[in-house]
């Protein structure tokens, strides 16, 4: 099994905002309610009411979905590079698909910095040469980038480029929720669109909806993650 520590803490924490979110949005929507008056009257600032401060609370929820898609996941690649760090294994004996991976992982530096033709030769050279002496392959998990791209696509291609085969039969219908998780994410935090126009016309069943899905999506990616680490997929298959 591999260790996904913060991700269960991050699940309840959720569990906890979306209990809390039904019962105020089942409040406000009970006019008679004594505490939707008094809510209200708390809550009155500058002609917002109630129902604003629900709305932002439901805007609020894709980015605890966001952030715990995109933590998670970076969790997972960490476990397996933990997996194959401990193996002390060579560039041979790691996949091809990890060689591969390697491979552009030492030139990715060089790229960002638009290195000369001399750097390049050293970095091959430096490579060609840990490659003959057999020198144990380090995985880094400073190489997983996400920052704010963490969508269905973006991290199937970073399990594809690990040769980690997840099974989407079920949680690929959710592609276009997790597209616009981040989406949502992505313009409340750049100051896109505000808190109450990014939540007016989602429903809390909506939001319910998408943390169970996205549930669903994060602990599938964990059950296929672990069986490429119980089968050593890791390893190259001579």
């Amino acid at each position: 099994m591999i260790d996904i520590p913060n991700y269960p803490q991050k699940k309840k924490e959720l569990h906890f905002y979306i209990n809390e979110l039904k019962y105020l949005d089942g409040v406000s929507n009970s006019p008679s309610n004594p505490y939707d008056r008094y809510l209200n009257q708390k809550l009155r600032n500058n002609n917002y009411t109630m129902q604003d401060f629900i709305v932002i609370l439901k805007s609020n929820a894709y980015i605890m979905m966001y952030n715990m898609i995109e933590s998670t996941i970076k969790e997972i690649i960490f476990a397996v590079y933990d997996n194959i760090n401990a193996a002390n294994l060579t560039y041979e004996e790691i996949s091809l698909k990890l060689q591969e991976l390697w491979e552009s992982h030492q030139f990715e530096n060089l790229d960002k910095g638009n290195a000369k033709a001399e750097k390049y030769k050293q970095e091959a050279h430096r490579m060609i040469t840990s490659i003959i002496q057999n020198n144990t392959v380090r995985f880094n998990n400073n190489n997983i980038k996400l920052s704010g791209n963490a969508d269905f696509e973006s991290v199937l291609t970073i399990m594809q480029r690990h040769g980690i085969n997840i099974n989407t039969s079920i949680i690929g219908k959710y592609s276009n929720e997790l597209r616009i998780i981040k989406n949502t994410r992505n313009s409340l935090a750049h100051g896109g669109t505000s808190f109450i126009e990014s939540g007016r016309d989602i429903s809390f069943n909506d939001i319910n909806k998408m943390c169970k899905h996205t549930e669903e999506y994060l602990e599938q990616l964990i059950k296929d993650t672990n069986y490429f680490v119980w089968r050593k997929r890791f390893k190259n298959k001579r």
